[in-house]
């Protein structure tokens, strides 16, 4: 089966539902909710479309003196009996009972997923979305990625990876999430001679997990660990 073929999701939700929101603005402001990176990406992405929003707010515990955000509880305390916002959230871990004392301000929550846009990171570097057209576009480098890949299983989750980015539907990442991301049995072999490099070790987390993983497999010793 060709890449362009695993792909089954056409419709860029996530900009679709944005669309909506900008028609319903007179009625529902749209905020963004969420500073920082993500709370950034998304500024970028409304200037790409032309999108309006009227602030962008930060929860008071994370609000910081000087930052140029508006507080997320005063904002919606302010409104007036009746009136109703729009949300974009563009920060991981959402849910509903963030919402919960707010609910009747509240018309729509749009969920910006955080994969689809980590790409974007600065005001005037905009890159162009992950979505059908953009794989369409780039469908010969896709296959070429694609068919270098030598199990089944990576093939799966680069497929359903795209899906969910161009969806905003997280069914196709779990159903292929593993606990053990990085070591996962069904493609990792790991032996006693290992060299096992660390790009981005946080505070080591990861090389611990490597060596739980060669204790797993009755393994004792490696050759090194390597971390950035």
């Amino acid at each position: 089966m060709k890449f362009i073929e695993t792909i089954t999701e056409t419709k860029d939700l996530f900009l679709e539902e944005v669309k909506m929101a900008q028609k319903e603005y007179d009625k529902y402001p749209l905020y963004i909710w969420g500073g920082y990176s993500w709370g950034s990406c998304v500024k970028t992405y409304f200037k790409n479309y032309n999108f309006k929003y009227e602030k962008i707010l930060v929860n008071k515990k994370f609000l910081k003196e000087g930052e140029p955000f508006t507080c997320f509880e005063d904002e919606l305390d302010s409104l007036p009996d009746g009136n109703k916002i729009s949300l974009v959230v563009c920060f991981s871990g959402y849910s509903p009972k963030l919402i919960e004392n707010y609910k009747t301000k509240i018309h729509k929550v749009i969920h910006m997923d955080t994969i689809k846009l980590g790409h974007i990171r600065y005001e005037d570097n905009f890159a162009e979305p992950l979505n059908f057209d953009f794989v369409k576009k780039y469908e010969n480098e896709f296959e070429s990625f694609y068919n270098l890949l030598e199990d089944e299983k990576s093939k799966q989750v680069m497929s359903n990876w795209i899906n969910q980015v161009i969806s905003c539907d997280y069914k196709y990442l779990k159903s292929t999430y593993e606990d053990n991301q990085y070591f996962c049995s069904e493609i990792v072999s790991l032996s006693d001679k290992e060299v096992f490099v660390d790009c981005g070790a946080y505070d080591g987390d990861t090389a611990l997990s490597f060596i739980e993983n060669l204790s797993k497999n009755g393994i004792s010793t490696y050759d090194k660990i390597i971390s950035f």
